[in-house]
């Protein structure tokens, strides 16, 4: 962050509540995804999944109790990231029947997330470094943001061309975000500041971080930027398709695609939960144990494909 420097144990604060906000979110949103994704859940699994989403409530309520010991900039932006994740947790909602079966309530809810995300991207990119991964990271969360009103939008009911037009600029705000990470994962240099977090959690950690856990922490960070790279990709180009005149889509095409897209949003959870937790263990940090219910995900393609 630029703030950085300024005060050494401010900072070391607000990097155990960076990241302790962040593995609540990352927990909840595997939560969601994996109920979003899969049609019969047993009750069992349910007690399971409501369990571990109150763990990530506690974690982010214990993230808000030492955030009071910030000031400043630290203070604006650990609370800029903790009102965008309290508002994503609230309504995710997967335990809510009727939420779930309300098309209607759940993109009121979708909405709000995403006004509150834009109030909290306006403020902490202001803090980020020009270069830097986290800055293009957030940068195509935008791009894709704004790409949730658009696909709202899309109705069968419309003529072929209203609906051509919405897609294409839906494909094009993929294709930004596509290219915001593009440009970071081209030059090591956007993840100069993963190190500068090591060399300040170093400062104040008796178990020292070693040159091959930093190398280690660096690849997860690519291999998660890379991720999303590929999930702008793909719907870049099924948006791009989806009502186009040269291209009439199947059903094994729609098939493909919420393969593809269950695939990389399960990995992009499971490599987020690992790479929050494996910070949080180095700064001494007691974390539950929990399940990655995105894992439970993994389909045979074959099997997935058959009409």
């Amino acid at each position: 962050m630029k703030f950085y420097g300024k005060d050494i144990q401010q900072d070391h604060l607000f990097i155990k509540v960076l990241n302790q906000s962040n593995y609540a979110y990352w927990i909840a949103s595997d939560l969601d995804h994996f109920v979003d994704s899969k049609d019969n859940i047993s009750p069992y699994e349910y007690y399971k999944l409501i369990n571990q989403y109150n763990l990530s409530i506690d974690i982010l309520n214990r993230s808000d109790a030492q955030s009071n010991e910030l000031d400043g900039d630290h203070k604006k932006c650990a609370v800029a990231l903790s009102n965008f994740i309290k508002i994503s947790l609230r309504n995710f909602k997967f335990f809510d029947t009727k939420i779930r079966s309300n098309s209607e309530l759940k993109e009121i809810l979708y909405i709000e997330t995403i006004d509150q995300e834009k109030d909290f991207h306006e403020i902490y990119l202001h803090y980020l470094p020009e270069i830097s991964a986290e800055r293009a990271a957030l940068k195509s969360f935008s791009y894709m943001s704004e790409t949730v009103s658009d696909i709202l939008m899309l109705d069968t009911e419309y003529d072929i061309e209203e609906n051509n037009k919405i897609s294409k600029k839906i494909s094009k705000n993929f294709k930004l975000a596509k290219e915001e990470v593009e440009i970071a994962l081209m030059n090591p240099a956007h993840f100069d500041y993963i190190i500068n977090d090591l060399n300040i959690i170093n400062a104040f950690s008796s178990d020292k971080l070693s040159k091959n856990n930093f190398k280690t922490l660096v690849d997860k960070n690519i291999y998660y930027l890379s991720l999303w790279k590929e999930f702008y990709y793909i719907n870049e180009h099924f948006y791009s398709d989806l009502f186009s005149n040269k291209k009439d889509l199947e059903v094994t095409d729609f098939k493909l695609f919420d393969y593809e897209s269950q695939k990389y949003s399960s990995e992009i959870n499971n490599i987020a939960i690992d790479k929050t937790s494996y910070l949080l263990k180095y700064m001494n940090i007691n974390i539950p144990n929990i399940e990655i219910f995105s894992n439970r995900l993994n389909k045979n393609i074959m099997e997935l494909l058959k009409i």
